[in-house]
């Protein structure tokens, strides 16, 4: 009921939002579409190397602007269009979702629960062909509980997505290896908040993982040893907002605490850093960005924000450890819909990484972060 009641207030945020731009649903795209590269509004993007790597969006083409799908394998000199997963009824704006494994086993999801009543139902597809064809997935008849897709992440053994459970007002995860389509629920659940709008991040290392839960703040999280989930408790008070993560090691993670919102005595926001992989954490003397969206760490001491600014967003940066701050990159924020489109900032070395911006452009640094360049689409 709890959860009904969310889903309700989500939807009339989309639609007013919609309403305000004068947005509407994307072109449903069909085998016919011709979309081109030429003008590519990223949503999402994975890499797996260096080289190799997917965009998602929506591109120009023949109907107006459709939903597509584009390979790389030089680092993003050349792209190759590849098939789209089948989904029944294109993405609403920011919705979908690509994360790939390997060069080959790769999944695609679009999460409605923020769309208008009468939308696309949730979406999950797999690829073992890096991309040719896709297969629409439903893990083990979860959907007869009613479960929606709130995240997903893989390594390159194992996918595990966080699912909410209609019939018990609570989150499960679920799992399967990732060039199998033979999912699992574990027997571990998270809460479901109080707040409108929950939001979850998994983070994999290694045979290590984390999961946080957020709902106006963290209000759980689980963790992941050779195999097996437990609960965790993230080093996020009450006092803080949500909270975010980061690792560049098994052992590895940073948590990144939000200024906190919604409660009476708010504290500023704050990094925590564990080398016990979240068993215990000492906090960094740092002043970390107050909005930051979405945190990186790809070695040691060096620390990355997509961040919130007065007239747009940015990518912040700090290379001791955040004694000191400066801005790598600045953009403005997706000016189709207003809405911030924020994507992870990912890295595939110590060296090479990659951002999708709020303005649905494709960044990409080769020198640890220090600078930032677009990607070019045909």
């Amino acid at each position: 009921m709890v959860r009904g009641v969310m889903m309700a207030i989500r939807a009339l945020v989309s639609l007013m939002a919609l309403a305000g731009c004068g947005a509407a649903r994307s072109p449903e795209v069909s085998s016919a579409t011709k979309a081109s590269g030429a003008g590519l509004i990223v949503w999402s993007a994975s890499f797996v190397s260096p080289e190799v790597g997917w965009a998602l969006g929506e591109s120009p083409c023949s109907t107006g602007r459709c939903l597509a799908l584009f390979k790389t394998s030089n680092a993003g000199s050349t792209w190759v269009r590849r098939t789209l997963p089948p989904f029944t009824s294109s993405p609403w704006f920011l919705t979908a979702t690509i994360d790939f494994a390997t060069p080959e086993d790769g999944w695609a999801y679009d999460s409605n629960e923020s769309q208008p009543s009468g939308a696309t139902g949730d979406q999950l597809f797999a690829t073992h062909d890096g991309g040719r064809s896709w297969v629409s997935i439903r893990p083990r008849n979860l959907d007869k509980f009613g479960m929606s897709l709130e995240a997903l992440a893989a390594t390159k053994s194992h996918v595990w997505a966080v699912l909410f459970s209609r019939s018990t007002d609570d989150f499960v995860i679920a799992g399967s290896p990732v060039d199998e389509n033979d999912w699992a629920t574990v027997p571990l659940t998270l809460p479901l908040g109080a707040g409108p709008v929950t939001n979850f991040q998994i983070v994999l290392s290694g045979r290590n993982g984390w999961i946080i839960d957020n709902d106006r703040g963290v209000v759980g999280g689980a963790k992941l040893k050779a195999g097996r989930w437990s609960a965790w408790s993230p080093p996020c008070t009450r006092n803080y907002g949500d909270g975010k993560l980061a690792s560049y090691a098994p052992d590895e993670v940073l948590v990144y605490c939000s200024q906190g919102e919604y409660v009476q005595s708010p504290l500023p926001a704050a990094l925590f850093v564990s080398d016990r992989a979240g068993l215990t954490f000492r906090r960094l003397s740092a002043s970390p960005p107050k909005n930051g969206e979405a945190v990186s760490s790809p070695m040691p001491g060096v620390i990355m924000f997509e961040a919130m600014e007065p007239v747009g967003a940015a990518i912040a940066g700090s290379f001791d450890n955040g004694k000191t701050w400066r801005t790598l990159a600045a953009f403005a924020l997706f000016n189709r819909t207003n809405w911030s489109n924020w994507g992870p900032i990912t890295f595939v070395s110590n060296t090479e990484g990659w951002a999708v911006t709020p303005a649905g452009s494709l960044l990409r640094t080769s020198n640890g972060g220090h600078t930032w360049s677009p990607t070019r689409f045909g």
